[in-house]
């Protein structure tokens, strides 16, 4: 049996140590370098999407499914899917413009992992 107290705790202290992690080598010269190379290219490529990205939660839930890196809870359960239809808060998109931006999702992950 899961204590949920202490699952809670755990989770929040890895997305805290996650944070700083990241807040790390983002500020690495190096990693900044990539990143403004890649920077037009994904500009690019997410100009239809924007719309939709309107708060820091969204850009985070859209760059964790192209990454293939949705959190997965304490409770077992995944991160909402703005491309899932049944998923709370999706974005509205017709069956063809989903696939376009899953599709150019993943060019935007490759273009940022190739930089």
């Amino acid at each position: 049996m899961v204590d949920e107290r202490a699952a809670a705790k755990w989770y929040r202290n890895e997305e805290q140590w996650a944070r700083q992690v990241a807040a790390s080598w983002l500020g690495h010269p190096a990693v900044r370098e990539a990143v403004e190379a890649a920077a037009p290219t994904a500009a690019e490529i997410v100009a239809p999407l924007v719309r939709h990205m309107v708060s820091q939660v969204e850009i985070t839930r859209f760059c964790w499914r192209v990454c293939g890196i949705a959190p997965s809870f304490p409770d077992g359960s995944e991160g909402p899917n703005p491309f899932d239809p049944a998923a709370p808060g999706a974005w509205p998109l017709t069956d063809a413009r989903r696939g376009a931006c899953w599709c150019m999702g993943r060019r935007l992950a490759w273009c940022l992992l190739v930089c």
